[in-house]
């Protein structure tokens, strides 16, 4: 289907997080075409445009000749579209050196700041993603990397995941399971050993995307 772009498309491209080599990579589409979109009135397919709406962590709409994107952010909770199996999913905190993870808002909630495209095959609707920020973490993950966790997936000695403790602190490194206890290898720093009982949750990291 073949229809008008609306202004929302690019308002939405300006406003995020992406700059048009990171979104051509991500939808596999040319920087060319993307570029078109910001600066010209143009008629597009709605398969295209749907998968930049993916990325961007949007739903299009269309009234039959015209298409527009509606910002889910807006809702109470993320439409049931963003959560199907080929939907998107939420970057709700940054991983850096010292830090562990910084996140505004507890996970999980209904809205980001960032989305990514779902890896295909991952169907828990509860994934989310950390965004890698600077290099302590090389060579496990790079700068600007995004790790894909999922809360439901078995965790084993030597999965890389995402550990949250009883006082708070959230951090990022491999699993080493001992009896009632494990240790948390880290990357590029001291490694941490701790009663199972004081933590809240491992949750396994199960892909790693590049921006």
């Amino acid at each position: 289907m073949n229809l008008k772009l609306g202004n929302t498309i690019r308002e939405a491209i300006k406003a995020s997080n992406y700059n048009i080599s990171q979104l051509a990579r991500l939808t596999e589409m040319s920087r060319l075409t993307i570029d078109r979109w910001l600066k010209e009135d143009v008629i597009v397919r709605k398969s295209s445009v749907d998968r930049l709406a993916e990325v961007l962590g949007l739903v299009s709409e269309t009234d039959g000749a015209t298409i527009e994107f509606r910002n889910p952010k807006q809702e109470a909770t993320l439409p049931r579209e963003m959560l199907s199996p080929g939907g998107v999913i939420p970057v709700v905190g940054m991983a850096s050196a010292g830090l562990g993870i910084d996140s505004v808002d507890d996970y999980p909630q209904g809205e980001a700041d960032m989305y990514v495209s779902r890896p295909h095959g991952l169907t828990d609707q509860n994934a989310y993603g950390i965004l890698i920020e600077g290099d302590s973490m090389y060579p496990a993950f790079k700068p600007h990397q995004i790790v894909i966790v999922s809360p439901t997936l078995e965790t084993h000695s030597k999965d890389r995941c995402i550990f949250r403790l009883n006082n708070g602190d959230v951090i990022i490194g491999e699993l080493k399971e001992n009896g009632d206890s494990i240790e948390i290898i880290k990357y590029n720093s001291d490694n941490i050993s701790i009663s199972k009982k004081d933590i809240q949750f491992i949750h396994k990291i199960c892909w790693v995307k590049e921006l």
